[in-house]
């Protein structure tokens, strides 16, 4: 509304790292939550206030990015059960941003226009039966660093197997190229997770996978950074 010709194309690269940020920022922060940063309609109407004045060439003052507080905690994605939560569902707009998410079963990327489904990495079932259903691992089945965006048919097809026998029976009659398909979610152990190396070691699991979402945290972290700094430039490098 407010960007000349009403188009993002008319936008600056300064105002679209601000706009980056904020966007993905204010998600992971769970800035309009209700909690720490008060009542989520005022502080809608400050952003909305302060976005309007971005698109019409004012640059966001750097205190105003102090105020984002963005959490690289193992304990509170370990803890996160919900990936519909906010902070969850910023993280994966800005991995899909920096890489699509492939389909396991043919490496083709997740269609946003098809229905997208949640997969555990290690079924739910499969956790209960070999670690019992009282264990901590089931405690912790459902957390976000267990799960995954795929489309919802090839979801369907994975059935309550451990993450090797699944995973090798797709890898030997559709998708060769698995690993590459495991990487795009930010899961670099698919190696280990073929050989059965992880079958019987699911915390150890969600903790690489968390190390592998913290490198793109960081990358949050840093433009932030930089903005309270003052730097609108280069802001994304």
């Amino acid at each position: 509304q407010n960007l000349p010709h009403k188009e993002f194309s008319q936008a600056t690269q300064e105002q679209m790292n601000q706009l980056k940020y904020w966007f993905y920022g204010s998600l992971i922060d769970n800035r309009y939550g209700g909690g720490g940063h008060g009542s989520t309609n005022v502080v809608i109407k400050k952003d909305c206030d302060l976005l309007k004045a971005l698109a019409k060439g004012k640059n966001i003052d750097k205190d105003y990015w102090l105020k984002i507080r963005i959490t690289d905690d193992f304990e509170s994605f370990k803890r996160n059960d919900n990936a519909k939560s906010a902070s969850f569902t910023g993280l994966t707009y800005y991995m899909w941003h920096e890489c699509n998410f492939k389909n396991l079963e043919n490496n083709n990327v997740v269609s946003m226009s098809a229905s997208v489904d949640v997969h555990h990495i290690f079924p739910e079932d499969y956790v209960k039966e070999i670690f019992g259903e009282n264990s901590d691992e089931y405690d912790f089945v459902d957390s976000v660093l267990n799960k995954i965006r795929i489309n919802k048919i090839s979801n369907i097809k994975i059935s309550n197997k451990s993450p090797m026998t699944y995973l090798t029976e797709i890898r030997d009659k559709s998708n060769p190229n698995i690993i590459r398909s495991l990487e795009s979610h930010g899961i670099t152990c698919g190696t280990q997770l073929l050989d059965g190396t992880l079958n019987n070691s699911f915390f150890e699991f969600i903790e690489k996978r968390f190390t592998e979402l913290s490198v793109h945290i960081d990358k949050i972290t840093k433009a932030g950074q930089k903005l309270s700094n003052g730097k609108t430039n280069d802001v994304w490098d």
